[in-house]
């Protein structure tokens, strides 16, 4: 059968095999059966004559069952060609093998025979391939010697038409493929016999009526011979000696000292500006920097399977500041096993700094990364969330890894991260993700993780881990909703999902959209804490302006709402009413996805997945214990937060009730989370320190009590915190708040509410004394 023939007998079966209208008889075959032909996909594997691809010949098949692919025949059972008895050794056939090159199929059974004009891309055919030396990831064979990509001869520039957003141009980018809805792409896999210079639908887009369109067909499971490989240590001890060696600022994460003459101060403010966190001290970093090992000590024990999918970075970025994006770059190369990041991808999202254009290009060529840095360019801004769905549409690995660009991923990160993947195609993993100080680069710890979940006006807000989950802290867990930018994900699963919602505007709501859908369509979603990646949370400037696109975040919250939400979504339109009027556009794609997908309802999803999302932030909150104005019987003036931020102190003014042009903030809550907060926003009250006269600062509402516990005593008037055991004081002639011991007499400790329900704090505190 020649090469043609068998494309043209592969495209029949693709098409056999992924119709929708096929009805499959009742037939008495096993578990890893099919039967043939009502199952065209059936083949005569064996142990000795395996599955080479998807696709067999099926020459002079007789009916009856046959394993399904990529189990085999062996003693009459159909088992994974890993369990397969082993052949006797060929360690001098294997031996013969250059430095770059592993023989098949001993070493490697998924070799494939590459060169500069057939590189390793999304798929790779090994019909006719021999036992024999082949170059290993990521080298290929050129003049007989086996080189890296980046060696290969340049290609002759051609004036390549421009291509539409979801195609590429062949044979300048050779994943492309022509695909059809009769002839749509097979898991990844697709000929490219006698293809013609021109445009081709990129994956997972199809061909129809002249545009690419969506076309996901299931049938393979990408990762199904991973699952029974044996496990191997992939830490780089020698790489982790080298830099446990290393001197100089910000090594081991350590905070970087700036210079204070006026003139480094005044460049350090500019850039702080433009950056949002201080990129003097990030240009003083190396940019391959040692970090501190801040993982569980359990996770240097745990081994991870021999063979690991590969994987696609992406990174999108906005007018970044370089040293910081390369320094992301290079940490996650460099922290990976070797060949494992097949790609890493930039999408560019219309920077205007000169240097992220071609300068960044030039840098990556030079520094021998160009055959893996790939930079997207987008013409006009189109914000993170499409930036983000850009990148995966140029990812050819099996999986694809999002990070923000103000990244720096820790040791053995990434095994962790992507080995739960192999073992279930359909499971989103996130890593635990750390800080990286905005003004001094400190690399530290957040914490050992939580589960994510959201109050009803789409905070994104944390859920405590269970009693089994800290029984088993390097075990990855089960989350319902991701925080948003860091997360790996099979290339098939995030398109059989439809990918990122089209209509999503630049930022907001994705994260529950993504979270949602994956649930409620058969997936799941852990955390992974023994992958650690540390990010910068930007200080005080914001340095992107406004799109001017108005309340983009509203209606993205609204799109997620109506798609995904059923009923429960009047619960956010309650909080949130001006949400419920927006307009939206078109969702007709958005509930196909979920109608094909058979996903179950959001009320499955908040009794299954968020099981306990009630007990912490409740659909119906309950009544609070007090709330309006908080005044000081010694002052007799009122707190006001005057709107602050995080960390920052609030003082005492005058109430506003007897001077209504004072304006402010004084309209409070003790809610039935037991925290004080502005009517009207999620920030608490909050006690860093138990120090004499501790400052008393607004904090982001986390619900967990702690240092935002507050009692009120209506007997004594006093605002009790149980936790320092000290009681809300005042300066009454400053204005000052502060916490001092509990003292009865003092009136600068008496507080009155505008309004007291002395029955839910009964109810509520009953067996607590002095209340």
């Amino acid at each position: 059968m020649t090469m043609q023939s068998f494309g043209i007998l592969a495209v029949f079966l693709v098409s056999s095999v992924v119709s929708q209208d096929w009805v499959f008889p009742d037939q008495k075959c096993g578990p890893h059966e099919v039967h043939y032909p009502d199952d065209m996909s059936a083949c005569a594997s064996s142990c000795e004559d395996p599955w080479t691809s998807p696709f067999c010949t099926r020459d002079q098949l007789e009916e009856g069952c046959y394993c399904k692919y990529p189990w085999v025949r062996h003693d009459g059972e159909c088992i994974l060609p890993n369990e397969c008895p082993r052949k006797k050794n060929t360690t001098s056939s294997a031996s013969k093998c250059g430095p770059r090159e592993v023989y098949f199929p001993d070493e490697d059974p998924n070799v494939c025979d590459t060169s500069c004009t057939n590189p390793h891309s999304d798929v790779c055919l090994r019909i006719g391939v021999t036992p024999g030396c082949y170059c290993k990831e990521p080298f290929v064979s050129h003049n007989g010697k086996c080189i890296e990509l980046n060696e290969c001869p340049k290609k002759k520039e051609t004036a390549a038409p421009k291509c539409g957003p979801r195609e590429v141009y062949y044979p300048d980018d050779l994943s492309a493929c022509f695909t059809s809805c009769k002839q749509p792409w097979f898991g990844r896999s697709c000929f490219r016999m006698e293809l013609n210079d021109g445009c081709y639908c990129k994956y997972p887009f199809v061909r129809h009526n002249d545009k690419c369109i969506y076309q996901i067909y299931d049938g393979i499971d990408p990762f199904i011979l991973y699952r029974n490989l044996p496990k191997k240590d992939w830490h780089d001890y020698g790489e982790m000696e080298k830099d446990d060696k290393r001197t100089g600022p910000g090594e081991h994460g350590a905070p970087v000292a700036i210079p204070t003459d006026p003139d480094t101060k005044k460049l350090q403010n500019e850039l702080y500006k433009v950056n949002g966190y201080d990129a003097f001290a990030s240009d003083m970093i190396a940019l391959n920097r040692s970090v501190k090992d801040i993982r569980h000590k359990d996770c240097m024990n745990i081994d991870y399977i021999t063979k690991l999918p590969s994987v696609t970075v992406i990174f999108p970025f906005h007018d970044e500041h370089n040293s910081t994006l390369i320094r992301s770059v290079y940490s996650v190369i460099n922290r990976s096993p070797p060949g494992v990041v097949r790609q890493v991808i930039l999408v560019d999202d219309a920077s205007t700094k000169e240097f992220l254009k071609e300068p960044l290009s030039d840098f990556f060529r030079k520094s021998g990364l160009g055959h893996i840095v790939k930079i997207v360019r987008t013409e006009k801004r189109e914000g993170l969330i499409r930036a983000r769905q850009i990148g995966a549409t140029h990812a050819n690995s099996d999986i694809m890894v999002f990070l923000d660009a103000h990244s720096e991923a820790n040791y053995n990160w990434l095994p962790p991260l992507i080995e739960p993947i192999a073992f279930n195609y359909k499971t989103l993993v996130c890593p635990l993700v750390d800080v990286i100080d905005c003004n001094t680069f400190e690399y530290r710890g957040q914490d050992e993780g939580a589960r994510g979940s959201f109050d009803w006006e789409f905070n994104y807000k944390r859920l405590p881990l269970t009693d089994e989950d800290r029984k088993n802290p390097t075990k990855p867990f089960r989350s319902p909703v991701m925080a948003g930018g860091y997360f790996a994900i099979s290339r098939k699963w995030f398109w059989e999902l439809g990918g990122y919602d089209e209509g999503l505007d630049i930022w907001g709501g994705e994260q529950y959209e993504l979270s949602f859908k994956l649930w409620m369509c058969g997936g799941e979603m852990v955390d992974a804490p023994c992958s650690r990646v540390g990010h910068i949370y930007r200080c005080k400037y914001i340095p992107f302006p406004n799109p001017g696109i108005g309340d983009f975040v509203s209606r993205n919250y609204k799109r997620v709402a109506e798609v995904w939400m059923d009923e429960y979504k009047e619960y956010l339109y309650k909080r949130r009413p001006a949400v419920r009027k927006i307009e939206i556009g078109n969702l007709n794609r958005q509930k196909a996805i979920r109608e094909r997908l058979q996903c179950k309802s959001f009320d499955w999803f908040m009794k299954e997945i968020a099981f306990d999302q009630e007990k912490y932030y409740p659909a119906v909150e309950p009544p609070d214990e007090a709330n309006g104005a908080i005044r000081n019987m010694a002052a007799k003036k009122c707190i006001d937060t005057q709107f602050k931020g995080n960390n920052q102190r609030f003082i005492l003014r005058t109430c506003s009730g007897e001077k209504p042009s004072i304006g402010g903030e004084q309209n409070m809550r003790l809610s039935f989370w037991q925290d004080i907060r502005p009517a009207r926003r999620s920030l608490c009250f909050d006690v860093p320190s138990n120090k004499e006269q501790a400052p008393v600062v607004l904090f982001r509402c986390h619900g967990r009590k702690g240092n935002q516990e507050f009692r009120y005593r209506p007997s004594t008037k006093q605002i009790f915190h149980p936790l320092t055991k000290k009681c809300l004081d005042c300066d009454p002639d400053r204005g000052e708040i502060f916490m001092n011991p509990c003292s009865h007499s003092k009136l600068s400790q008496m507080w009155e509410w505008s309004n007291v329900n002395e029955k839910v704090i009964r109810e509520r505190h009953r067996n607590e004394r002095d209340l």
